[in-house]
């Protein structure tokens, strides 16, 4: 039995190492290089992708296009706004936990709005909410 153990920890303790390093080799053109990199390319194993850097500038459009589309209802509209349309949401909805909420962003209220009032029979009248 302890044998077994030794052998079984002789085969899987190695297989736990981590892998090589990847060396950084100057390149012989030193062209443009991203901001705070060191002048060189990175190296890894056989196969593997290379990095791929993204400028500061464009990191922050694409930020700045995330909150936007983050940003709460009541942020959005003011909170009079924002609970008016929230409570229209409710109005309508049918769902059990529905979006209709001022946290969140407007635009999914809206959707759970026209969702709603497309599940209403056609040849009825929809409720005021659905044309508000």
């Amino acid at each position: 039995m302890r044998l077994c153990t030794l052998l079984v920890l002789c085969f899987v303790l190695p297989a736990c190492k981590p892998g090589p390093k990847p060396v950084v080799q100057p390149s012989a053109d030193a062209g443009p290089q991203a901001p705070g990199l060191p002048n060189g390319t990175l190296t890894g194993p056989a196969g593997a992708p290379s990095p791929t850097v993204i400028a500061p500038a464009a990191a922050k459009a694409s930020s700045a296009a995330i909150d936007t589309d983050a940003l709460r209802c009541d942020q959005q509209l003011g909170k009079a706004a924002a609970k008016h349309l929230a409570d229209r949401c409710l109005m309508v909805s049918p769902a059990s936990h529905p979006p209709c909420n001022v946290a969140n962003a407007c635009q999914m209220i809206e959707d759970e709005i026209k969702r709603s009032c497309a599940l209403f029979d056609p040849n009825q009248p929809k409720p005021k909410e659905c044309t508000s």
